[in-house]
Parts: structure tokens; sequence; C-alpha cells
């Protein structure tokens, strides 16, 4: 503890990181915009907030008092020993990120820049055996202060920057695919992880005085709550903060980019190939991108929802994007960087052990420390990334670590079925969505529990203490969505996933189908034969009666039921997109449990994939097939398909009774409940 008295006072800190380098020797290889936008991350620091507590009349003892947190943290023996672990590894000897300790009154208020300073708690995460800190920037007035839902009472630090310029996309799943893809049938990895990464970029000096970390240091041996606190400024960039991941994660892009221009000017291949070099998506067997990589990165499934003013941050599938519209004389990054982690492929042991020594020595010039040796023993064909384990014969799956414990909780809900916390279910639920990234093709037997659980967000929205009473309520998930949990789980442990299966898009399907369905029937058409059908509702049956996404579904089961065979991949017209959400994007209300029960086994059976893609009703074809009880329909039907140029063939007859008698049987096994009252009523 005492190693924080040696740090400098806050006027005279400067970061252990040699910007100088960077900003001069390094980024000067990058395109002026992103040098630019890089090099000022490090001189200035993150962007300033639109708004600070000061601009709502938020004074620091408006704020809870840090004091009795302070005091806990050193009466609780494994606490104080992780605090003073960051602490060091904060503290000048490491990575300096600290200033010299400043006195604090009674509530933790210093002075900075002859300005009041803004304590916060702070909270530790454990993640892979490494604890960190991170600051709670969340917090809020204390109530009274404030008229109830005014903007003082809800304002926290983190709200005054814009989610704009404080989101960003990393790479995926399917980008890490495609890496490995994209080096050939050969891909050896190496790997780099930065220590500390956050706490090594300079914050903002105006901003430090906003994450004060207060720190209680008794006199003897005894801690009690009188005694007294400092506060601890740290200088760089923290964790909880809304705007470091951005910051931080432009530096780190930026110093590989600039790292591949070095390369590439000395006729290296280190850390991105040329086009001769990479390995092409057809030899895949996959099809040729019908568009350009402007025109699929502005794809709805390709671009974040929020997309960030300095375009060139969102890495979000960019590298997948990239690999399936490469043109001749443009090169492929080999090279994927999340924040802290870098992951570096190729073909040889040779040249993966250079682009690794290279990546090094920019690491050692720039004053970053690392947490990983550069040795060849560091080049390997089975590595860990990011959570991933990327294996020989382009196989990708999850750690034997993760394997175990997420199975643990899967199984939980079995013998339970009494109930179980709501936070420990939600943990569930994030970790099989992460999962389910590897095997979409089990998706609709996850998807009900997703649904469920979700629920809940309507009830706590953003109140936090809403969400901590919630957590620890009991709650009693249906027989259905344990069975089709626990049924599909089994199906995909320890499985492995094959990359190519991970970069399919809709264009790559083998076939094409277009569906629809309205209250007095439904039908859809095979685009490649030709063949449809249009079934008309009897009167009075329940299919009529329910709502359009369960319509919609059942009848893109029946479609896929009739024509798929054993390995296809479709792409299906819909224009319901409450149904695409069940197939695409892992949401399903657990009311359908019974559909997407019948969906999920026969497309696990099958191992078919589906691609459904929205298509407006006014032009998709199979709309008049729903209205089949309509007079001119055919006329309509076969326009439309002409301007497709679908060329319709016969009609025939489907055993849609069949389907949708599996479908009741299912429901009735596990009496599935319909409403969010009822699945909830143990909980409310």
């Amino acid at each position: 503890m005492t190693e924080i008295y040696k740090a400098p006072p806050y006027w005279e800190w400067k970061p252990k990181m040699n910007i100088e380098y960077l900003c001069k020797d390094l980024f000067r290889n990058l395109p002026r915009y992103i040098r630019d936008d890089v090099s000022k991350c490090l001189r200035e620091g993150p962007p300033l907030p639109d708004r600070v507590y000061e601009d709502l009349g938020i004074k620091p003892e408006h704020l809870p008092n840090p004091r009795k947190a302070a005091v806990k943290a050193l009466q609780d023996r494994h606490t104080a020993a992780a605090l003073v672990k960051n602490l060091v590894k904060l503290g000048p000897q490491k990575l300096g990120a600290l200033a010299r300790p400043i006195p604090t009154n009674s509530r933790g208020i210093g002075v900075m820049y002859e300005l009041p300073t803004y304590a916060v708690g702070s909270f530790d995460v454990t993640k892979d055996g490494k604890t960190r800190m991170v600051m709670d920037l969340s917090q809020r007035a204390l109530p009274g202060f404030f008229a109830r839902y005014s903007p003082a009472a809800i304002f926290c630090y983190n709200d005054g920057f814009s989610d704009i310029i404080a989101t960003m996309g990393f790479c995926d799943l399917s980008d890490r695919a495609a890496l490995m893809l994209m080096v050939g049938s050969v891909v050896l990895f190496s790997n780099s992880d930065f220590a500390g990464w956050f706490n090594n970029p300079p914050d903002h000096p105006s901003q430090v005085r906003y994450h004060i970390l207060t720190v209680a240091v008794p006199k003897g041996n005894e801690v009690t709550d009188e005694t007294p606190t400092i506060g601890v400024p740290i200088m760089s960039n923290v964790q909880g903060s809304k705007i470091a991941a951005v910051t931080c994660a432009k530096i780190s892009v930026g110093i590989m980019m600039a790292a591949d221009k070095i390369a590439v000017k000395r006729g290296k291949d280190l850390f991105s190939l040329p086009y001769h070099k990479v390995t092409k998506p057809e030899e895949y067997g996959l099809k040729p991108c019908p568009l350009t990589y402007e025109q699929l990165r502005a794809r709805k499934d390709m671009k974040p929802r929020i997309s960030n003013p300095a375009r060139w941050i969102e890495q979000r599938r960019s590298i997948l994007c990239r690999w399936r519209t490469l043109k001749p004389g443009q090169r492929m990054p080999s090279v994927i960087v999340h924040q802290d982690d870098i992951l570096m492929a190729n073909s040889t042991v040779d040249v993966n052990y250079e682009a690794l020594c290279e990546a090094h020595g920019i690491f050692e010039k720039a004053d970053i420390p690392t947490s990983t040796e550069c040795a060849i023993e560091n080049v390997s064909d089975d590595k860990i990334f990011c959570g991933n384990r990327l294996m020989p014969d382009h196989k990708i799956s999850i750690s034997e670590k993760r394997w175990l414990q997420y199975s643990q909780n899967v199984m939980a809900l079995g013998h339970w079925p009494s109930g179980l916390p709501l936070g420990f279910l939600l943990t569930l639920a994030g970790q099989i969505a992460y999962v389910m990234d590897l095997f979409p093709k089990h998706r609709p037997m996850f998807a009900p529990l997703t649904w469920y659980l979700a629920q809940v967000n309507s009830i706590c929205k953003d109140n936090k203490a809403m969400w901590r009473k919630w957590k620890t309520k009991i709650v009693q998930v249906p027989a259905i969505i344990i069975a089709m949990v626990i049924e599909a789980w089994a199906t995909i442990y320890k499985r492995s996933a094959n990359a190519v299966d991970l970069v399919k898009l809709d264009f790559d399907a083998n076939r094409k189908f277009s569906c629809d369905w309205c209250p007095d029937g439904f039908g859809a058409i095979d685009h490649d034969s030709g063949e449809y059908f249009a079934v008309k509702i009897p009167r009075g049956h329940e299919l009529s009666e329910n709502r359009s996404s369960f319509g919609e579904f059942f009848t893109l089961i029946v479609a896929c039921r009739t024509w798929c065979k054993k390995g296809d991949d479709v792409s299906i017209d819909e224009d319901n997109e409450g149904c695409i959400a069940i197939v695409e994007k892992y949401m399903a209300k657990p009311s359908y449990c019974d559909l997407t029960m019948v969906f999920g086994q026969w497309s696990i059976e099958m191992e078919v994939t589906v691609f459904p893609r929205y298509t407006r009703t006014s032009v998709i074809i199979a709309d008049p097939l729903s209205r089949s009880h309509e007079p001119g329909w055919r006329e309509e039907f076969k326009e439309r398909a002409a301007n497709f140029g679908v060329e319709v063939g016969e009609e025939i007859q489907v055993e849609w009774e069949e389907i949708f008698e599996e479908a009741l049987q299912i429901r009735k096994k596990y009496l599935i409940p319909h409403t969010l009252w009822q699945l909830f009523s143990k909980v409310l």
C-alpha cells in the first residue's frame, strides 16, 4: 500500500506508454484520418462527455458516501487482498496509472485543479482467474436531493457520453472462422495479450476527478468507521467508463494496422495476405458474393445497431465481409484485435513466429507491457482466443473449462425443477447464447428460455435496485423449456463446429422458398422447382386464431418439412419479422414452445440451416398463396413469381395437419402456459 505514495503528484503525472514513439514514428504509417483519431486518444485522452454532474447541479455530497464501502473493503480479508493487489498493479512500479493520493474529507471529497472530486465506488470482476477492478461510474444522486425522475435524479457520469461515440463492435465468431479459412488448410496461431490495457492510455486530465478511488487508511491494525480515507487519482482510462473501451480499442487496432503497413513496405506478409495467397470462399464450396464490400457491410445483419462515427473502428464482421468480397489487388488482414487480445494467423511456424517477434518489438518500443511471451512455443494449431478454442481442420469449440462450467449450470435446471434464482438463470441464458453462436441449427430449442427470462427487462428496465431484487427471486422455469434446453444441450456437448458453417450467408443456400400466412390460409413456393401449396385454414381452426408470428413460423416449418433434404441450406423470403427473430435472432415466446421444439428437433436431425430474409409484403411471391380464398389470386401469384424470375410449377398437397398435431401433443405433454403472467406467477 505504501507504494502508491511513491507515485508523482497528479500535476506531474505522465503515462508510462511511449506516446511520442507511437504518434510520431508508428502512426505516421496510417491514413491521416485514422492517425489523427488515434493520436488524439493518446495525447488528449478520450472525448469529453457532453454533460457532467455540475451541469445538472449535482455536487459531490449528493452522491453516496464512499467511506462505508472503503472501510468494509478492508474489513473483509479477501476484498482487502484484492484491493491491495490492484493498487500495486496500478502503482508506479508496474502500470504507473496512479497519481499520489490526495487528502479527502469525511465524505471522501478532495480537491484537484482547485475543483472538488467525485468519489465513486469500485468492485472486482474475476474472469479466467484474473481479478480486475471496475469503477462504478453509474452512481446516481441519493434520493431526496432532486425530484424523482428529474434529469439530475437519474443522471450518472456514464450518461454524459452519447451511445454513438461510445459504441463499437468487435470481431465475432464469423470473423474468426473467416480468418481460419482464408489462411488455408493448415492454420497456425500465435497471440499477444496486453497487461492491464485499460490502465495504459491516459484519461483526459479534466475527467480524472470524476473517478477518484476512495481507500481507507488505518493507522494501526484496527479498521473502524472512523478510519480516515484518502482519494487515489487513477490518471488512466478505467474499466467501468463508458468511453474507455472504444478509446483503448482505437489504439490497439491502430497499432496493429500500422504494424501491417510497415511489414508490407518491407515485402513481408506478417499481418495480412495478398490476394494470391488467400484461400478463396469458392474453394470451400461457397458461392461468389453478388455484392461489393460496401453493399455487404450495409446489410442489416452485418452492420451494428449503432454505428460509431469513426467507421474504421467497427470490427464486427469486417473480416467476414472482406473475405467474401475480396478482389484482385486487395489484401486480407490475418490479425484479429479484441481490445488487449491479439490473434495472428499464418500457415507456417516461421512466418507466425516472425510476426509475433515483430509485434512484440513494437510493444516494447511503445512501453506496452504484455502478459504473454514472445516465444516459438506460442505458435500452435490449437489456440484459445476470446473463449473460443480454434483447432486444426477448421474446427471451433469452447474450452474444456467452459464446457464443464456451462454443463453444470444446464443440469441444475433439471435437478431443481422447483426453481432457481433469476440471476443464475440469466447467467445460464448468456452462456447458452454464447455457445449457440457455434451451433445456429440448435438455436430454436433454446429460444423460449431466452424469451421467458427476457420478460423481466420490461419490469426492471434501467432500475439497478429492482434488478438486484429480482435476481434473488426464485423462478420456476416451465417443464417444456427445461426439457428443450437439456435435450438440445446433450446434442452439442463437447462438440466442435465447422468454420465453413459459420461463414455461410443467405446467398450460399442451395434452396430458396417463399412463405406467407394470414388468418384464412397459408402457402409457400419452392423457387427452384416452382412447386407450391396454398392451404385454406378451416373455419374455427386454432391456426387461424393465433398470432401472425405463430402462423408464419408454422408455414415455414411446413415448407421446410416438405422440400428440404438432409444437409440443405435454405434461404426463405419472409414478411414477418417475428418469425425471422425465432429462427435467426434467438427469440421465441414460450407460447411457441410446441412449434419451436418441432422445428428444432427436425432441423438438428436433418442438419438444415435456415436463412430467413425479410421481404416486403407488397412483393413477396407467397402472399397471394395465403389468400387463395380471394378471386384473382392465381394471376397475382404468377405475376409476382415472374418478377422474381421464378417459373410456377405444380401445385401440391401438404400434410400440414400431422405437423400441427405433433405440436399439439407436445403442448399436452408439458401444459405450455401462454401468458407472461402465468409464467411469472411464482415470482410476482
